[in-house]
């Protein structure tokens, strides 16, 4: 009987330990495979993480919105905010709410920052990074640090969302995929 029960606990483990895992990537891929994608606006730069390798930081460009001052949370409070696409094609804020949404598919949490001004506020998105090819990580932080200087360039990460989860896609620079660009960069310094 104890050795029953030893089974049973050890299978019952095993299963837990498989179940976190998989049920993050079902997430994942229903998020790409249903989620509407949408383009947020960036201004990365590419530190490196110890234990996780070479990555570019995400800045989200249009961080601003107005804000009911009813909903107002402590600095670094979770928002929930509801996204649509504007006439460009880019991410905008539609709605922002206190509390997680029932009923909505297009939304991602968020982190209140700080008032700006009576009724408008910073907001942080959770998509912060960005990992690349260890190779390609430097050319990526060049490129990045040319585009802070060029506003004109069209520099983005896509990004699916579905009820709450979200995905990056890609980061994109002129319409042109990260690893794409520094690709190109890498074949024209070689070819010299």
């Amino acid at each position: 009987m104890k050795n029953i029960l030893l089974i049973c606990s050890l299978v019952i483990m095993i299963l837990a330990q498989l179940f976190f895992p998989l049920q993050m990537i079902y997430d994942n891929e229903k998020s790409l495979a249903d989620g509407r994608v949408y383009k947020f606006k960036t201004e990365p730069i590419d530190p490196a993480d110890p234990f996780r390798g070479k990555y570019i930081r995400l800045s989200v460009r249009h961080t601003t919105t107005k804000l009911d001052t009813s909903i107002f949370p402590e600095r670094n409070g979770k928002l929930f905010v509801e996204v649509e696409n504007d006439s460009a094609g880019f991410a905008r804020v539609k709605n922002v709410f206190r509390e997680e949404p029932t009923e909505l598919t297009d939304y991602v949490e968020a982190y209140y920052r700080y008032r700006r001004s009576r009724e408008d506020a910073v907001i942080t998105y959770p998509f912060k990074r960005f990992y690349m090819e260890e190779s390609k990580a430097k050319p990526a932080e060049n490129l990045y640090w040319s585009n802070r200087t060029d506003r004109e360039r069209n520099c983005y990460v896509q990004v699916s969302i579905l009820e709450g989860d979200f995905v990056i896609n890609d980061v994109f620079i002129d319409d042109k995929p990260i690893a794409e660009a520094v690709q190109e960069i890498i074949d024209s310094t070689q070819a010299d």
